[in-house]
C-alpha cells in the first residue's frame, strides 16, 4: 500500500486539501480514496490510482471520467482530475461528490438491508438507462468470453452471440447507495453480454434467500431470456474458479455452486452454446 499511500499524499498536498476520513484501497491496493476538506469547499472525495506505464488498461483507466457522459443515472459528481507520471509510474487524482449510505463494505451481503420499493424502481430505471447507452468501450469481449465458456464450462459459444448491452460491469453491493440510489466507481463499464449487470447483483446475493428472491422478482423480465444464463455462467464460473484457489467464504460458494447447478441443468442457454457443460476445475462446492 505504500506506493498508494504515496500518491493519496501527493495529491492532497497539491491541492493544499487536508485528509478528513479514513482512506479506503481498491483494485489489489492500487487505488485509494478518502474526503478531504479545503477552503473553497466543504468536503470532497479524492481518489488516487496508479499503473506502471507498460502496464496500463484505458478501459480501467478512462472510465470513470467518460461516465460523466452517461446521463439520466445517478453517481458521484466528478469536479475535476490530474495526472502526473514518476519513474514509469502514471497516476490519477479525481475529486468527486462525497457518497453516502454505501450499502456495504464488502461486494457480498450476510444479511438483507431495508430497500424501499422506489429504491428498486430506481435501480431498474438506470441499468436499463445503461444498457441503452452506445459505446466502443469493451468490457467483455466475444472472444474473451469464448475462452472463458469453453475453459471453465467446456462450453461452445454459437458465434456471433446476439444479445450485447452497455454495463456498468462492476455492480455489487458496495457500490450501491441507499435510500437515495447512486451507482459508485465507473471504471470498468463498456460492451457485455445482456443482462451482465443484472448477473452481478443476482451472484452478489446469493448468500441471503431472501435478497436473491427479491432481485429475482425485480429483474425477473431480464432473468426470464435465456441469453442471462450465458452472463450468469460466465461470471459466476470465473468466481467460482477463484474462490477454489483462494478458499473464499464457504456459504457463499456453496450456495454459488448450488445455482451454477441448476442453471446448467435446465440448459436454457442451449441455442447459444455447443457441449455437455461441466466444470473443467471440478470446483469443490457440493
Amino acid at each position: 500500500m505504500q506506493q498508494t499511500d504515496r500518491a493519496l499524499e501527493t495529491a492532497i498536498a497539491f491541492l493544499q486539501a487536508r485528509q478528513a476520513g479514513e482512506v479506503l484501497y481498491g483494485r489489489g491496493g492500487r487505488s485509494a480514496g478518502c474526503v478531504i476538506t479545503h477552503p473553497s469547499f466543504r468536503e470532497r472525495w479524492l481518489k488516487v490510482k496508479w499503473s506502471p506505464a507498460g502496464e496500463m488498461i484505458p478501459l480501467l483507466w478512462d472510465g470513470e471520467l467518460l461516465a460523466i457522459g452517461l446521463e439520466g443515472v445517478s453517481k458521484p459528481r466528478i469536479f475535476g482530475f490530474f495526472d502526473w507520471e514518476a519513474i514509469g509510474i502514471r497516476y490519477r487524482a479525481t475529486t468527486m461528490s462525497v457518497a453516502r449510505g454505501v450499502i456495504s463494505q464488502r461486494f457480498y451481503l450476510h444479511s438483507t438491508p431495508p430497500l424501499a420499493a422506489g429504491w428498486w424502481d430506481q435501480l431498474v430505471q438506470a441499468l436499463a438507462t445503461i444498457a441503452a447507452k452506445q459505446t466502443d468501450r469493451i468490457h467483455v469481449s466475444e472472444e474473451g468470453m469464448e475462452r472463458r465458456l469453453r475453459n471453465d464450462l467446456g462450453l461452445r459459444l454459437k458465434r456471433p452471440f446476439p444479445a450485447w448491452q452497455t454495463a456498468h460491469a462492476d455492480l455489487n453491493w458496495a457500490n450501491l447507495t441507499a435510500p437515495y440510489l447512486s451507482i459508485l466507481d465507473w471504471e470498468t463499464w463498456g460492451r457485455a453480454p445482456y443482462g451482465f449487470d443484472v448477473a452481478l447483483l443476482h451472484l452478489f446475493s446469493i448468500a441471503q434467500p431472501d435478497l436473491l428472491s427479491k432481485v429475482k422478482e425485480v429483474f425477473s423480465s431480464v432473468i426470464a431470456r435465456p441469453e442471462y444464463d450465458i452472463a450468469f455462467l460466465l461470471i459466476a464460473s470465473d468466481v467460482l474458479r477463484k474462490s477454489d484457489s483462494h478458499g473464499n467464504d464457504t456459504l457463499i460458494q456453496k450456495a454459488l455452486g448450488r445455482e451454477v447447478d441448476r442453471v446448467l441443468a435446465e440448459r436454457r442457454f442451449a441455442d447459444f452454446c455447443e457441449g455437455e457443460a461441466r466444470w473443467i476445475q471440478a470446483p469443490q462446492h457440493c
